[in-house]
């Protein structure tokens, strides 16, 4: 396991999205993809985020 603290920075993410309600921030440190995801109020998985994905909930 690598040793020592990366500072990640959200600003120039490698990717954005956004679906409904939503916005999803990947950046990628080393070989490890990490996101942030950020909701706003009234956000619902079943309704924003499932028919992006295609599941039923």
């Amino acid at each position: 396991m690598p040793s020592g603290i990366n500072k990640i920075d959200f600003s120039s993410s490698d990717d954005i999205r956004k679906p409904d309600k939503t916005v999803v921030e990947t950046v990628t440190v080393g070989a490890t993809k990490v996101a942030r995801l950020t909701v706003q109020p009234g956000w619902v998985w079943k309704e924003c985020i499932a028919p992006v994905v295609g599941t039923d909930s």
